[in-house]
């Protein structure tokens, strides 16, 4: 998880706005969403072991661990839902639900969005959205981390440029899976 949150500490350029899908909330519920939702099991997690270990890291002034990796497969050519919207705008959202997370960090193994393309990651109540990320926030491609979003379930979203026919790369193999969030964000304890 160390280099998920090192990631995370540089990976903020994004430009602001709002994903298109939020103007059509009815439009998309009607269509239903869960085909597209990709769940991360933390079953195997015991929540109680690792926040005794961290009390021990704490003692010794070790870094604070508040999440944990775990394996998922998100690739943007083969999972997720591409939707054209009323206004005949394409969108691609894929859903992810960790149950229980306080909250999630994506890493990507490839995130390369084109010019004129935009992606946001909100939370599924749309009360904390990510993005937009461009083309100038990850250039070259390659690993990338978002911030933290609160919530155990939430919705990447992809845009893509009318003006560019060249394709996104958003590869996601693991998910930051946050379950000690004392002091640290939004409506934590």
């Amino acid at each position: 998880f160390g280099c998920i949150y090192s990631l995370y500490s540089f990976s903020q350029i994004s430009e602001g706005g709002i994903p298109p899908s939020f103007a059509y909330d009815q439009f998309l519920k009607t269509r239903g969403t869960e085909q597209r939702i990709n769940y991360v099991s933390a079953s195997h997690l015991n929540i109680q072991e690792l926040i005794k270990e961290d009390e021990i890291s704490k003692e010794i002034a070790a870094p604070l661990r508040i999440a944990v990796a775990l394996p998922t497969l998100i690739d943007i050519e083969s999972t997720g839902e591409w939707t054209t919207l009323p206004d005949g705008q394409k969108i691609w959202q894929q859903t992810v639900e960790a149950p229980e997370a306080h909250g999630l960090i994506i890493r990507y193994d490839e995130f390369y969005i084109p010019e004129g393309g935009n992606f946001f990651i909100y939370t599924d109540d749309k009360s904390q959205v990510l993005g937009a990320y461009t083309h100038n926030t990850n250039p070259s491609g390659g690993v990338f981390a978002n911030g933290m979003l609160y919530s155990d379930r939430i919705t990447m979203e992809y845009v893509p440029s009318t003006s560019s026919k060249e394709q996104p790369r958003i590869v996601v193999k693991t998910i930051g899976y946050a379950y000690n969030l004392k002091d640290t964000g939004p409506g934590t304890a």
